[in-house]
């Protein structure tokens, strides 16, 4: 089985840029948000149950993207119509006869 083979379901990537204006209050103005369509593998790493006052699940997720996908700490991934936050900076392993082979990212969501 190939790396190509499992890079099947849609990812939607979503990139945050912060603005470089300040309010009257000197804070941040909202940034802007542009997206990315490509494919990938999801797998979850990881399911904990945390219970604050009600219910809440979070699960740690590894995504497997193709080489060369623009990816940071900073960016949102939508697979299925699920939200994750990517957790610190992407891997992205390299062999010295073929270059990048892949993107890998931790990936955090939140439910409940």
């Amino acid at each position: 089985m190939t790396l190509a083979s499992l890079l099947t379901r849609p990812v939607t990537i979503e990139h945050r840029s912060p603005s470089a204006s300040l309010d009257k209050y000197g804070n941040p103005l909202a940034g802007t948000t542009s997206s990315t369509e490509t494919v990938g593998y999801l797998e979850q790493t990881e399911a904990v149950e945390v219970v604050v006052g009600q219910e809440t699940y979070t699960s740690t997720d590894l995504l497997v993207l193709p080489a060369g996908t623009s990816l940071d700490g900073s960016d949102r991934v939508v697979v299925d119509g699920e939200r994750f936050e990517v957790l610190g900076a992407p891997n992205r392993p390299w062999g010295p006869s073929t270059g990048e082979h892949h993107v890998e990212a931790r990936m955090k969501r939140s439910v409940g």
